[in-house]
Protein backbone atom coordinates (compact mmCIF):
# COMPACT_ATOMS: atom_id res chain seq x y z
CA UNK A 1 0.00 0.00 0.00
CA UNK A 2 1.30 3.83 -0.80
CA UNK A 3 1.24 5.57 1.71
CA UNK A 4 2.15 9.51 1.47
CA UNK A 5 2.19 12.22 3.80
CA UNK A 6 -0.13 15.47 2.47
CA UNK A 7 -1.82 19.17 3.15
CA UNK A 8 -5.83 19.07 2.98
CA UNK A 9 -7.61 21.91 2.30
CA UNK A 10 -10.88 20.96 3.84
CA UNK A 11 -14.28 22.90 3.15
CA UNK A 12 -17.44 22.80 4.73
CA UNK A 13 -20.87 24.54 3.71
CA UNK A 14 -24.04 23.73 5.73
CA UNK A 15 -27.24 25.82 5.46
CA UNK A 16 -30.52 24.65 7.70
CA UNK A 17 -33.37 23.46 5.27
CA UNK A 18 -35.17 27.11 4.42
CA UNK A 19 -32.35 29.18 5.05
CA UNK A 20 -30.25 31.44 3.18
CA UNK A 21 -27.90 31.83 5.95
CA UNK A 22 -25.02 28.95 5.95
CA UNK A 23 -21.73 28.28 7.64
CA UNK A 24 -18.73 28.06 6.34
CA UNK A 25 -15.23 26.08 7.66
CA UNK A 26 -12.08 26.27 5.81
CA UNK A 27 -9.49 24.65 7.70
CA UNK A 28 -5.62 23.68 6.42
CA UNK A 29 -4.31 20.07 8.12
CA UNK A 30 -1.83 17.30 7.67
CA UNK A 31 -3.20 14.41 6.77
CA UNK A 32 -1.70 11.09 5.35
CA UNK A 33 -3.10 9.38 1.87
CA UNK A 34 -2.83 5.63 1.62
CA UNK A 35 -3.76 4.42 -1.88
CA UNK A 36 -4.27 0.54 -2.58
CA UNK A 37 -5.82 -0.63 -6.22
CA UNK A 38 -8.22 1.54 -6.77
CA UNK A 39 -9.18 2.62 -3.38
CA UNK A 40 -8.03 5.48 -1.30
CA UNK A 41 -7.41 5.96 2.64
CA UNK A 42 -7.83 9.71 3.91
CA UNK A 43 -6.59 10.26 7.14
CA UNK A 44 -6.90 13.37 9.53
CA UNK A 45 -7.29 15.37 12.72
CA UNK A 46 -8.87 17.83 13.52
CA UNK A 47 -9.46 20.27 17.41
CA UNK A 48 -12.44 21.63 18.11
CA UNK A 49 -13.92 22.68 21.04
CA UNK A 50 -14.60 19.70 22.76
CA UNK A 51 -10.99 17.91 21.97
CA UNK A 52 -9.41 15.93 18.89
CA UNK A 53 -11.44 14.43 16.18
CA UNK A 54 -9.86 12.03 14.19
CA UNK A 55 -11.26 11.14 10.77
CA UNK A 56 -10.62 8.42 7.76
CA UNK A 57 -12.29 8.30 4.40
CA UNK A 58 -12.11 5.25 2.79
CA UNK A 59 -13.16 5.99 -1.05
CA UNK A 60 -13.44 2.91 -3.14
CA UNK A 61 -16.23 1.65 -5.69
CA UNK A 62 -17.95 4.77 -6.03
CA UNK A 63 -18.94 5.10 -2.08
CA UNK A 64 -17.33 7.11 0.42
CA UNK A 65 -17.44 5.71 3.90
CA UNK A 66 -16.72 8.49 7.26
CA UNK A 67 -15.56 7.68 9.84
CA UNK A 68 -15.10 10.08 13.22
CA UNK A 69 -13.98 9.17 16.54
CA UNK A 70 -12.61 11.29 19.49
CA UNK A 71 -14.88 14.08 20.51
CA UNK A 72 -17.22 13.53 17.83
CA UNK A 73 -18.41 9.62 16.98
CA UNK A 74 -19.63 9.13 13.76
CA UNK A 75 -19.91 6.52 11.07
CA UNK A 76 -21.71 8.12 7.75
CA UNK A 77 -21.77 5.42 4.42
CA UNK A 78 -22.54 8.08 1.26
CA UNK A 79 -23.38 6.65 -2.20
CA UNK A 80 -24.85 8.69 -5.29
CA UNK A 81 -28.49 9.15 -3.94
CA UNK A 82 -28.49 6.45 -1.05
CA UNK A 83 -30.04 7.05 2.72
CA UNK A 84 -27.77 5.91 5.44
CA UNK A 85 -28.84 6.08 9.01
CA UNK A 86 -26.30 6.54 11.62
CA UNK A 87 -25.39 7.77 15.24
CA UNK A 88 -23.81 11.01 15.84
CA UNK A 89 -22.02 11.06 19.46
CA UNK A 90 -21.17 13.93 20.99
CA UNK A 91 -20.48 12.40 24.66
CA UNK A 92 -22.29 12.29 26.51
CA UNK A 93 -25.23 12.60 24.23
CA UNK A 94 -26.42 10.32 21.03
CA UNK A 95 -28.32 11.51 18.19
CA UNK A 96 -30.04 9.61 15.67
CA UNK A 97 -29.14 10.93 12.32
CA UNK A 98 -29.83 10.47 8.70
CA UNK A 99 -28.08 10.94 5.81
CA UNK A 100 -28.95 11.23 1.97
CA UNK A 101 -26.04 11.44 -0.64
CA UNK A 102 -27.33 14.07 -3.13
CA UNK A 103 -23.42 14.14 -4.78
CA UNK A 104 -20.33 12.56 -4.35
CA UNK A 105 -17.21 12.73 -6.57
CA UNK A 106 -13.83 11.97 -5.70
CA UNK A 107 -10.49 11.91 -7.64
CA UNK A 108 -6.57 11.32 -7.20
CA UNK A 109 -3.14 11.09 -8.82
CA UNK A 110 -0.30 10.63 -6.65
CA UNK A 111 -0.27 12.23 -3.51
CA UNK A 112 -3.28 14.76 -4.79
CA UNK A 113 -6.83 14.47 -5.72
CA UNK A 114 -10.10 16.28 -4.17
CA UNK A 115 -13.13 14.92 -2.86
CA UNK A 116 -16.90 16.56 -2.83
CA UNK A 117 -19.42 15.55 -1.36
CA UNK A 118 -23.42 16.99 -1.24
CA UNK A 119 -25.78 15.43 1.03
CA UNK A 120 -28.79 16.71 3.65
CA UNK A 121 -28.63 15.60 7.12
CA UNK A 122 -31.82 15.12 9.32
CA UNK A 123 -30.46 15.35 13.06
CA UNK A 124 -32.37 15.66 15.96
CA UNK A 125 -35.65 16.58 13.75
CA UNK A 126 -33.28 19.24 11.46
CA UNK A 127 -33.23 19.50 8.43
CA UNK A 128 -29.58 20.81 6.79
CA UNK A 129 -27.97 21.17 2.96
CA UNK A 130 -24.34 20.33 3.52
CA UNK A 131 -21.39 20.02 1.18
CA UNK A 132 -17.98 18.44 1.90
CA UNK A 133 -14.74 19.42 -0.30
CA UNK A 134 -11.34 18.07 0.54
CA UNK A 135 -8.52 19.01 -1.83
CA UNK A 136 -5.61 17.00 -1.22
CA UNK A 137 -1.64 17.62 -2.45
CA UNK A 138 1.56 16.24 -1.43
CA UNK A 139 3.18 17.61 2.01
CA UNK A 140 6.36 19.44 0.41
CA UNK A 141 7.94 20.07 4.02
Amino acid sequence: MAEENIRLLLRSEISDDGSQERELDERSLPGVLRARGGSFLLTYTEAGEGGEVQSELLCTDGKIRLCRRGAIRSEILFSEGGVHRSLYEIPPYRFDMVVTTEGIRYAFDGGAGEIDLIYRTELGGALRHCRLTLRVSPDDR
